[in-house]
């Protein structure tokens, strides 16, 4: 059954949410603030989270952080009655599916559970099946996965080095460092970019190397 996450300080919020996932047969758990949010994401696995902005603590905007640092990758929806443009833009940013506005109805709640359900994959279950794709050649087949993970993990570097992994096995050096350094752009730390890109460089530069050598013994037999 889909369970869900609710973070908020005021509680009759919290019910108000937690009512309506009920209502769908769903479960749901309910936190304060972004520390109780982050304990609970580490011991439980969630369908969806839903989170305020303003809260004592750590707030919304620190939870959304933390998560991605994490890589946790969980559909996240946003309700806040801080709606100035600046703060939805910087939530977007920060990879949310959706922002419900303060006050918000029940059917509000309903359709973005539903909506976040649809995007639930979890990613490292679903980059260990596309890595044995693109090992197995079934490179049609790993597109497909790789299109889900760049809809639902924008600001991950995850797709982005799976497409690089894709690209090299096409023959495409290129295409693939394109995709690495897109990688590392979204995370600067990602290790498994950083060494592609290095193994790429490398041979780069032993072909050239052995090119030129050739090139050079082939002149002296002129």
């Amino acid at each position: 059954m889909p369970v869900f996450l609710i973070v908020d300080d005021e509680i009759h919020i919290r019910n108000m949410i937690k009512k309506a996932i009920d209502e769908l047969e769903y479960q749901s758990d309910s936190v304060a603030n972004g520390e109780e949010a982050l304990h609970a994401l580490f011991e439980k696995k969630y369908d969806g989270v839903f989170t305020d902005l303003k809260m004592p603590g750590m707030d919304g905007f620190d939870l959304l952080d933390a998560m991605n640092e994490e890589v946790m990758n969980i559909p996240t929806v946003v309700v806040s009655a801080y709606t100035e443009a600046e703060n939805i833009i910087k939530c977007f940013r920060k990879g949310i599916m959706d922002f419900i506005t303060k006050p918000f109805t029940p059917e509000e709640i309903k359709k973005v559970a539903k909506d976040m359900l649809k995007k639930r994959i979890d990613i490292k279950e679903t980059t260990q099946y596309v890595k044995g794709l693109i090992k197995q050649n079934a490179l049609g087949e790993a597109e497909k996965y790789l299109s889900i993970l760049f809809g639902t993990y924008s600001s991950s570097p995850l797709p982005h080095y799976l497409m690089g992994m894709k690209c090299m096995k096409e023959g495409s050096e290129v295409k693939a460092l394109k995709h690495l350094k897109a990688s590392i752009a979204l995370d600067e730390s990602y290790e498994p970019a950083k060494k592609m890109i290095e193994e790429i460089l490398t041979n780069q530069e032993k072909t050239e190397a052995k090119s030129n050598k050739e090139e050079r013994e082939n002149g002296e037999e002129e």
